[in-house]
């Protein structure tokens, strides 16, 4: 056996275990779901099966161990073939790109259980929750079976049992045609164009299912809303503008409000409705305080998963479990109100104060290789001037929000990571105006490219609203635990023309200040998981949030008339992949 490959021989074990934990998991989804208990318990009884289906759960959490363990051998074996595969091959050939692809897949599916048992390892009789179904059932399992599919073409197309194949298969650049159509040389089986849309093809199915990064298609795949503005620079909203959308595929939709109070404190209430492939919906009220310093308190957080989620028939209104966002008939008025958590105990009634807007004319941003059929998309409504009343009830007593607040209304139609690699926010609240911009930088997919939306408003009016914006960190300091760059200043310049034709130049330009906070988004997940979704998705998602205790300086041109005005900044710079 000496020089012989073994790794085909150790992939049985996992594939198998794999596959049983997979069905097993699915079985009991089943088996509690109300639209299919019925119908598993009685085709259990009428297959003679005579067992309770109690013991699925451990059966699955034990086939899991039993994968995790199997696929050792698999991944070693498989990686002492793969490396001499590169070193000789490079990626230039679709035997190399194939063995990478086949890898790549096992990993992410041996990550998702990991993760499984990882997290259920504590639950009383291993019970799997949602997540833990949708990993093993819904994704390592077609996962594998198509790197299963991979491996066997391997195996089967390259010759031998091994990827370096005792016949390999040398492949050719093309040939020079002559002018017969004839060719000097026989062309390959395999070319390497066809190769590589396949492995384009694979690596989009990949990004697709579990989130890993997706091929570079260029900046010419993203229609930036900038393209409107050349003939409707914004457009005022209207009460139907206002709907949820509630997609049925994979989508972040949320509303938040971003609270000043007159007191001094900031405050943040938020809806996120969350959809995966359209396989679970998970919806969060998240409320958030950061206190005055002369109180010397920490931000007060509190996150809670919401049930029974329903909306109005217009879809302006949303509605849970002890929680609730109503939109008023004029379409001026917000409620928001929420007992879903004693520690923040939220009552507010946010009223805008001037029109709100989407630049350009629907605010979209759209995602695809063919504009008229996109993939993807990003929306971003704002109602940048509002007043505030009402409270937010804590432990330590009510905290009156009586103030200002900003409003965004905003739809990711795609995975996060996948439409936008680093944000910046930046909120102005001033006696007169207030200036709002959002500005997201594309990965590279995209040709990491800038989008911007924003505007300057006063009460009764929107002086501008365009993409003709821009926001750069004047000043950065790394951050030793993730090397991202963290801002230190900020500039933000707005530019557009009023409804009379006057040319408007802003500038805001001010250091950030010590931060309000460093939220690590995935500080519950564990640390090994962690390290293995950052490798595979490239994702390490941190939000930093300021707000300088100095007031910060708007300054603006409006025709030949010049104006400064003094005001609160709230800004968040966040960082999601390269």
């Amino acid at each position: 056996m000496a020089g012989k490959p073994i790794h085909p021989a150790t992939v049985h074990f996992p594939i198998t275990f794999i596959t049983l934990a997979g069905l097993l998991d699915l079985l009991h989804g089943a088996a509690e779901s109300p639209i299919t208990s019925s119908f598993v318990a009685s085709a259990v009884k009428t297959i003679g099966l005579d067992f309770p289906l109690s013991v699925v759960p451990v059966l699955s959490f034990y086939a899991t161990i039993l994968a995790l363990i199997t696929i050792v051998p698999a991944i070693l074996s498989g990686g002492s073939q793969l490396l001499p595969l590169i070193q000789r091959d490079g990626f230039g050939t679709a035997k190399a790109r194939a063995a990478l692809a086949h890898a790549l897949l096992n990993d992410v599916a041996t990550a998702m259980l990991g993760y499984n048992f990882w997290t259920r390892r504590t639950v009383v009789n291993y019970v799997p929750n949602t997540t833990n179904i949708a990993l093993s059932g819904a994704l390592a399992l077609p996962l594998v079976l198509f790197a299963a599919s991979l491996g066997g073409e391997l195996v089967y197309t390259y010759g031998g049992g091994g990827w370096e194949g005792r016949h390999k298969i040398i492949e050719v650049p093309f040939p020079s045609t002559t002018h017969d159509n004839t060719t000097s040389q026989h062309n390959p089986k395999r070319l390497p164009a066809n190769s590589f849309k396949m492995m384009n093809w694979a690596k989009q199915q990949m990004a697709n299912v579990v989130g890993t990064q997706e091929p570079i298609y260029g900046p010419s795949a993203i229609q930036s809303v900038a393209l409107q503005t050349e003939t409707t620079p914004y457009t005022e909203l209207t009460r139907d503008d206002m709907k949820w959308v509630n997609m049925d595929t994979t989508s972040v939709e949320t509303q938040t409000f971003h609270l000043t109070a007159a007191s001094g404190h900031l405050g943040l209430a938020q809806v996120i409705y969350s959809n995966v492939a359209g396989l679970r919906t998970t919806v969060q009220f998240n409320s958030k305080i950061f206190y005055p310093k002369s109180e010397s308190k920490p931000n007060m957080w509190s996150s809670s998963q919401l049930s029974d989620v329903e909306f109005n028939e217009e879809k302006t209104n949303f509605y849970a479990e002890n929680c609730a966002i109503e939109l008023s008939e004029d379409g001026k008025t917000y409620k928001i109100k929420s007992a879903t958590n004693p520690k923040a105990i939220v009552n507010l009634t946010v009223t805008r104060t001037s029109p709100g807007f989407v630049v350009g004319k629907n605010g979209t941003t759209y995602y695809g290789t063919d504009p008229k059929a996109p993939w993807g998309s990003m929306r971003h409504a704002f109602w940048p001037r509002n007043t505030v009343e009402g409270s937010i009830i804590t432990e330590d007593g009510p905290v009156d929000f009586k103030g200002t607040a900003v409003f965004v209304h905003a739809l990711q139609g795609m995975k996060p990571h996948h439409a936008a690699a680093k944000w910046k926010f930046i909120d102005f609240e001033g006696p007169t105006y207030s200036a709002i911009m959002m500005e997201f930088i594309t990965p590279k997919s995209y040709g990491s490219t800038a989008v911007n939306v924003g505007g300057i408003t006063k009460d009764g009016e929107i002086l501008i609203a365009g993409s003709s914006n821009s926001a750069l960190h004047t000043k950065i300091k790394g951050d030793p635990e993730n090397d991202w760059p963290v801002p230190e200043a900020i500039k933000g310049e707005w530019k557009g023309k009023t409804k009379d034709g006057k040319d408007v130049d802003a500038v805001l330009e001010s250091p950030l200040g010590e931060r309000l906070d460093k939220i690590d988004v995935m500080a519950e997940v564990p640390g090994f998981v962690k390290s293995i979704v950052a490798a595979a998705a490239g994702t390490k998602p941190y939000i930093y949030q300021f707000s300088p205790d100095a007031p910060v300086s708007l300054k603006l041109k409006i025709g030949d008339e010049e104006i400064t005005e003094e005001g609160s900044l709230f800004t968040e710079a966040v960082f999601l992949c390269e």
